[in-house]
């Protein structure tokens, strides 16, 4: 950056820290306010015009009000007749840097954050992101499931979302029901201040029409984590002994909420299990999750009635229930999910680890497999029994 630049009332540069290009050549760095726009966007550098008469372009496109984050590597900024070449700085994709913000956000700015998350919005890359739609994609894959892959993306207002990408056949109408009953569950979340389930922002397709035989479709959701139940328990962060049954429980009572939440609904998950419980805060006062992949979710069946069993469809091996394989099923087949996962979290493993279903009837493997199942399952319910003895 050639030109040596002054703060005016028409509009104002953050944030950046110390080390940043840019605010070593402003006159007055203290006055970017580098605390508001840290919290906000994790890290990346902003522009934001103080007036709308102010003549503020951001690669030639005016902007007023709020913030514009700069998701690009290079972005020419103007303001007025002088034009900008804005370049993340190398040093900013160091992992010194990142150890520096780390160290800033807690220190200075006061937020409570991790290096995991912080991971979600990196510095932009130099050959430029991935962008759907208003989205700019900060991460590659950092989840995937049956059903599609995962990435974090963020847009110029730094809104931090999740990106789920799906193929879709010409036949569109399961689409368009998925997305009806996000849009549903969502609306639901939101009006009642729930917070523990997994939003849609909007759905995004590259082929509106359906006349392609395939089609990309995106799922924009929130909010977008960096841990999932089953990661941060494998990173140790539940603690030993007393700290980690202390805080398992605490995290259990939290699914237990967001699974009530939708049974009173009228809804059940059908696929609870770590891997789709996100951490959504993790500080030494608070710790709460979020509930996803909200794509297998059905209406519960009217009292006193089961949906149909769903032989080899719907649900993971090791977390459904017989009953969704064998009869039929009600929202409680969450219930059992929620059960595995308490036992998983105290014994530190899966209570009977079967990659096959044992109770499918008429199958020679599942018959042969099902005293284990039983005894595992036997010793899994004793041990709470234990617990709950030597609590009282």
């Amino acid at each position: 950056m050639k030109k040596t630049t002054y703060l005016s009332r028409t509009w104002k540069f953050g944030p950046v820290v110390t080390f940043s290009h840019f605010v070593n050549r402003l006159d007055n760095p203290q006055e970017v306010g580098l605390s508001e726009a840290f919290e906000k966007v994790i890290g990346r550098t902003y522009v934001q015009s103080a007036s709308d008469r102010a003549q503020t372009y951001i690669n030639e496109k005016r902007i007023s009000g709020g913030i514009h984050v700069l998701n690009d590597a290079v972005t020419a900024v103007t303001f007025g007749h002088q034009r900008y070449r804005v370049e993340y700085a190398r040093f900013s994709r160091s992992e010194a840097y990142q150890d520096r913000l780390y160290e800033y956000l807690q220190d200075v700015v006061g937020t409570q954050t991790s290096q995991s998350t912080l991971a979600l919005t990196p510095t932009p890359a130099g050959n430029g992101g991935i962008k759907v739609g208003q989205w700019t994609l900060t991460t590659g894959t950092v989840g995937h499931g049956a059903s599609g892959r995962v990435s974090v993306a963020v847009n110029d207002k730094g809104k931090v979302v999740a990106l789920k990408r799906m193929t879709v056949g010409q036949d569109r109408r399961w689409a368009q029901e998925l997305q009806r009953k996000l849009d549903m569950l969502t609306s639901l979340a939101r009006s009642q201040d729930e917070d523990r389930i997994l939003g849609l922002v909007e759905m995004i397709t590259d082929d509106d029409k359906g006349i392609n035989r395939t089609a990309d479709l995106w799922l924009i959701l929130e909010p977008a984590v960096a841990e999932t139940l089953h990661s941060a328990y494998v990173k140790g962060v539940f603690g030993k002994g007393d700290e980690r049954l202390s805080i398992s429980g605490v995290i259990l009572l939290d699914l237990l909420g967001a699974t009530d939440f939708m049974h009173r609904n009228g809804w059940l998950h059908g696929d609870i299990k770590p891997t789709n419980v996100g951490i959504r805060t993790w500080t030494r006062e608070v710790k709460s999750i979020v509930l996803f992949d909200l794509d297998g979710a059905q209406k519960t069946p009217a009292p006193g009635q089961q949906l149909p069993a769903t032989l080899g469809a719907g649900g993971t091996i090791g977390w459904l229930s017989p009953e969704r394989e064998m009869t039929g099923y009600t929202e409680k087949t969450d219930v059992w999910a929620i059960g595995v996962t308490a036992l998983w979290l105290i014994h530190r493993r899966h209570p009977w680890n079967s990659s096959y279903n044992p109770w499918r009837r008429g199958d020679p493997a599942s018959e042969r497999i099902r005293p284990h199942f039983q005894k595992m399952y036997k010793e899994g319910v004793a041990s709470l029994a234990d617990m709950t003895n030597i609590d009282g």
